[in-house]
């Protein structure tokens, strides 16, 4: 059952290894020659922005393996950390007052005898409402994306308390078949888009040497990219969002 399963996630797989290999080539893109005080190029804005990037490409391996070996619901909680770490990329990558921020806040929460996990100067929904209205995408796209990723971590517990009570066998096996494409699919989408908005937003804003040929590569992988997670895009969402979505 995975082999069928694995056959129809073949264009997501080859997505999820084209993001990756983008992502591995942003922190060595060149940076053009310019004042070093500019805020474009502080060394903790890159810093944060490719530790954020490099931890949500770690989830996004992860998100494949739990995906097609059946372990959606798991997956969806991935998905949602992929969302939450994307955005805080793009943010970062796009605001450089929002990684001094971010910065001032991991140094505060770090001095404590215990770490503080909530320690982001601002609710995700904030870095939603900021990206949406910087790329002139749909108002509250990205909440409602997050919205389905997260409700993946719960429903199936209602499901199976249900099942119990109707009589029904529960299992601790994943469920690998392929009557479940449709939500698979769909964590691997949306963590794509927002993936590929990350790493726009880093290919945009940063003071990078434009007429560098490495450079240029990236920008048309990224293009390449685009077109590729788009086309999905367009077919999963607005099959779960309704039309007029993207």
């Amino acid at each position: 059952m995975r082999k069928s399963v694995h056959s129809e996630l073949q264009t997501f797989d080859h997505i999820s290894a084209q993001l990756a290999e983008i992502a591995y080539h942003a922190p060595r893109l060149p940076i053009r020659s310019s004042d070093p005080s500019s805020p474009s190029t502080s060394p903790f804005q890159k810093n944060l922005t490719f530790l954020f990037l490099g931890r949500t490409i770690n989830q996004l391996r992860s998100l494949w393996l739990l995906t097609i070996n059946g372990y959606t619901t798991e997956a969806g909680a991935i998905c949602a950390s992929i969302i939450e770490h994307a955005a805080v990329v793009a943010e970062i990558a796009r605001d450089p007052k929002k990684a001094e921020q971010l910065d001032k806040a991991i140094t505060a929460a770090h001095s404590k005898d215990e770490f503080d996990v909530k320690f982001l100067p601002w609710k995700y929904k904030e870095l939603f409402d900021d990206i949406e209205t910087a790329r002139g995408l749909n108002e509250k796209l990205i909440s409602k994306l997050y919205s389905y990723a997260c409700k993946k971590k719960h429903p199936s517990t209602i499901d199976e308390l249900m099942t119990s009570r109707s009589g029904g066998d529960l299992t601790a096996f994943p469920d690998g078949s392929t009557e479940d494409l449709s939500n698979k699919k769909f964590v691997l989408c949306v963590a794509h888009y927002l993936i590929l908005i990350a790493l726009e937003a880093i290919s945009t804003h940063f003071n990078w040497d434009e007429g560098d040929e490495y450079f240029q590569q990236y920008v048309q992988a990224t293009k390449v990219a685009q077109g590729a997670v788009n086309a999905e895009m367009q077919k999963l969402v607005i099959e779960r969002l309704g039309p007029g979505t993207l």
